[in-house]
């Protein structure tokens, strides 16, 4: 399995996420990073359409945001 880790700062606002690629196939170029607070998001660069059903949420508003966060070469 591969192990990733987050690091807070609390005092810089900073976090560092550090993750194991996977040993099989090539290696990569690069990774693009994405991230919410929704437990099974879509990954997103553009806004994106979305039905709330009968959500007692009022604040849920289509569209969500983009949900990038990053690219790096590193892990």
């Amino acid at each position: 399995p591969r192990e990733v880790q987050v690091d807070y700062d609390a005092d810089r606002n900073t976090g560092v996420l550090s993750w194991k690629p996977s040993p099989r196939g090539r290696p990569a170029v690069s990774y693009r990073i994405y991230a919410s607070d929704e437990k099974g998001f879509t990954a997103s660069d553009e806004p994106y359409q979305v039905t709330t059903g009968t959500s007692k949420e009022k604040d849920l508003k289509s569209p969500f945001p983009a949900n990038f966060l990053a690219e790096t070469r590193a892990t």
